[in-house]
């Protein structure tokens, strides 16, 4: 009888622990909610590296999810690091992808790992932004739950080639790292050249990786009459450095760059160096005058509250959590969300945020200019 007791009651334990396990899991993995009661809270994958260099889009969303607060909307997010490892950066996307509790996810990645973490989002069915860097082939997949919220590499190149062709630019080098990025933005660059028939690519350089090299690149590009210098590589310091390098020797050489150099400590460092330096920017923004608007509005609160500047990366970060929010009361689940995320329509925010088919921006990037160490738009 006393065996009984215990066997029953050692029974009636392992079931309990059975029903608490499979509750823990299925809150786990339950789809996120949506629709007018519904909390969002998004994951923010990157490094802490990342996440201190991109600030200004961080502010962007805190200035949206106050103001969504205050109507009665609660928006959350979470930064996840994933210390600048791939191997960790696609573990942590699997666990984000799963977890019910996260209603979206926004990639501060690098070029290499977001492709990997965008098959993931995919797949499980859970909207991803790509905030960082993208690829043409990537977004060529045709996803149904993956945004890229930045111009990629491809087009940012073509773009500053046009703009060459505008100027009357016609003699043009490259000097980039041999990273799969660098290299596509040299290759859009390349690509809208050719195209063009009026702007050539006289020299496209993997390198200079150290002073000692510089002078055998210098003394070419002197021999061909170079007029403006693509300079891109994934160390933003070292790009300014081979930039500072270019103008000892020409200081008329324009040079070209990507929205990596949009970083005011950089900006601030190698103020002279960069003075007239033109950029793609990640995005494009519709009205001048609404972001203009948007800084009257923000700047000094912002810099007396936390003594940043803010930049049209905090305008952009502004309207992606308001069209969130936005999307998210009007939905249902994941996939009518991504309907209208993708709507014609768009969002009529500060940047006029609006997405094509492919999940792509339809804005073409607007060029951007550094004067006396800020980055001014070009009207």
């Amino acid at each position: 009888m006393k065996k009984n007791k215990i066997l029953g009651l050692v029974l009636v334990l392992i079931f309990s622990m059975t029903v608490f396990a499979g509750c823990g899991s299925s809150d786990k993995d339950a789809a996120p909610k949506y629709g007018e009661s519904a909390e969002i809270k998004m994951a923010v994958l990157g490094s802490a590296e990342q996440f201190e260099k991109r600030q200004d889009f961080f502010v962007g969303m805190d200035l949206a999810i106050k103001e969504l607060k205050e109507s009665g909307v609660t928006v959350t997010y979470e930064k996840i690091d994933d210390g600048k490892s791939r191997d960790n950066g696609v573990a942590l996307a699997k666990d984000v992808a799963k977890d019910g509790k996260y209603t979206l996810a926004f990639t501060l990645q690098n070029s290499d790992t977001v492709e990997s973490v965008a098959d993931i989002f995919e797949q499980a069915g859970k909207p991803l932004i790509i905030v960082n860097e993208v690829f043409d082939s990537t977004m060529n997949k045709n996803y149904s739950y993956v945004l890229a919220g930045v111009i990629s590499a491809e087009a940012a190149g073509k773009a500053l080639a046009k703009l060459c062709e505008s100027m009357g630019i016609k003699w043009v080098a490259t000097a980039h790292s041999s990273s799969q990025y660098e290299n596509m933005l040299a290759r859009g660059f390349n690509n809208a050249a050719t195209d063009s028939k009026s702007v050539y690519l006289l020299d496209s350089t993997a390198g200079p990786n150290r002073v000692s090299e510089f002078a055998a690149v210098w003394d070419r590009w002197n021999t061909l009459g170079v007029q403006a210098a693509l300079i891109s590589f994934d160390d933003p310091e070292w790009a300014c450095e081979v930039i500072q390098m270019i103008k000892s020797q020409n200081k008329n050489i324009l040079i070209l760059g990507d929205a990596q150099f949009n970083d005011l400590a950089l900006m601030s460092e190698y103020k002279d160096s960069l003075e007239g330096m033109i950029v793609a920017g990640s995005y494009g923004v519709a009205h001048e005058e609404k972001l203009q608007a948007f800084y009257n509005k923000y700047e000094k609160k912002v810099m007396d509250e936390i003594g940043l500047d803010i930049t049209s990366v905090t305008a952009q970060a502004y309207d992606f959590v308001h069209m969130i929010a936005q999307n998210v009361k009007q939905s249902g689940d994941a996939q009518e969300f991504m309907k209208h995320m993708k709507s014609t329509e768009g969002y009529p925010g500060v940047t006029d945020v609006k997405f094509n088919a492919k999940g792509q921006l339809e804005e073409d990037p607007n060029y951007w200019t550094v004067k006396n160490g800020q980055m001014y738009r070009m009207v």
